[in-house]
């Protein structure tokens, strides 16, 4: 089973776009650009007449803002039933013009001798079984200079959401309930909803249920580091992320700059060390001025232990004890939030506890002051840039 086949299975839509109306399309749209420009620095009036390729892109609202810019749109999205949603869509806004190919294949299928200026991989790469090949399979297909924009779940800054998962999943077990059930989504309420609310969120919480606290396939994770690696292979440049944390060239002349800093992997060393010092920004989900960055040998600890912990999406592991990491403590404890470390080394003594004490967990989690209202940064985005030797 696939990603796409859990939704089709389960018959919702992860992140239903509302584009019926006019307010709602400008909504979206406010959104989108956000992203783009302001965070990964692609300026949308650029794109006249460039050609871009798009692999699962829904009922193509984001899609539908490149065409508003004058961009050539090429789709795969490999959902047929979707696609009168899509047609419809560009109809709407009067760019229909602009759809070049509308395709149901899927990634996997899909061949063209064709290169492109942007290739968009939204919502579903890390969940592929083959996805570093895949990842290879598009970088090829874009021109020099091309642009590849992919998200992915982030297993450093989805520690907070992994949590809660756990949490509810270990409780689903303990009162005998399964955990895509009513009963489920009822505990999940009583847990999560109140702090949920005070999100801005383009879902609903039974989509957020759903899609992420019971989905197996949020445990498909990756993470900067990870995609760095394919990427030298490949020789991309890092080019932008969501969130942001490159900060180097601030307050630098321009021309303060020789050909080594343009080499793939220089470049992509220097967001590689700059992630590591603004790892708690994203680990947290807040603006935070570190003390001390993270080693390598924390990062390793702490991936092994949210692997651990991602189990729970099959009903793994379950049964057995989970500590937090001592060098996670550490890391806490020298950068001043050792209230985080308290609170998550307490939920997981109780959750490991033989006893059916559900109520003793729920009180405790309701009235944490750190874990209930952390989130951390799950999503993540990259924007890597074909290289041009100079």
């Amino acid at each position: 089973m696939s990603v796409l086949d859990y939704y089709k299975t389960n018959s919702f839509n992860p992140v239903p776009i509302k584009f019926a109306i006019k307010s709602n399309i400008k909504k979206h749209y406010i959104k989108r650009i956000n992203l783009l420009e302001n965070h990964l620095k692609i300026h949308l009036s650029l794109l006249k007449n460039k050609d871009v390729l798009e692999f699962g892109c829904n009922g193509a609202e984001n899609a539908c803002l490149l065409s508003e810019y004058g961009a050539n749109l090429y789709l795969v999205e490999p959902h047929k039933k979707i696609h009168k949603i899509i047609v419809n869509n560009f109809n709407k806004i009067k760019k229909k013009n602009r759809l070049k190919l509308l395709s149901d294949d899927t990634l996997e299928s899909f061949k063209t001798k064709k290169k492109f200026d942007i290739i968009i991989a939204e919502g579903f790469l890390n969940t592929l079984e083959k996805r570093n090949l895949y990842f290879k399979k598009i970088s090829r297909l874009l021109s020099p200079g091309g642009l590849l924009i992919i998200n992915y779940d982030d297993i450093y800054g989805g520690f907070f959401e992994y949590l809660k998962s756990y949490t509810l999943i270990k409780l689903c077990k303990k009162t005998n309930i399964k955990s895509d059930s009513k009963e489920s989504l009822n505990l999940a309420k009583t847990l999560f909803k109140k702090e949920f609310d005070k999100l801005s969120k383009s879902r609903s919480f039974t989509a957020w249920w759903k899609d992420q606290l019971i989905n197996p396939y949020a445990a498909k994770t990756w993470s900067l580091i990870d995609l760095i690696k394919i990427a030298n292979s490949q020789k991309l440049i890092c080019n932008s992320t969501s969130p942001i944390f490159y900060n180097t060239n601030f307050f630098k002349w321009y021309k303060d700059a020789n050909l080594k800093d343009f080499k793939y992997i220089n470049q992509n060393k220097l967001y590689t060390e700059a992630w590591k010092r603004n790892f708690l920004n994203f680990f947290i989900g807040s603006k935070f001025k570190t003390k001390k960055k993270i080693d390598n040998k924390t990062l390793r600890k702490l991936k092994y232990f949210i692997k651990r912990m991602n189990l729970c999406f099959e009903n793994k592991g379950l049964d057995k004890s989970l500590l937090i990491p001592r060098e996670l403590k550490q890391l806490l404890k020298n950068n001043g939030l050792n209230d985080y470390y308290k609170e998550i080394d307490i939920l997981l003594k109780l959750l490991n506890s033989k006893s059916q004490n559900s109520k003793q967990i729920i009180n405790f989690y309701k009235r944490s002051k750190k874990i209930k209202i952390t989130w951390g940064n799950l999503l993540h985005y990259v924007v890597f840039k074909k290289n041009i030797v100079l």
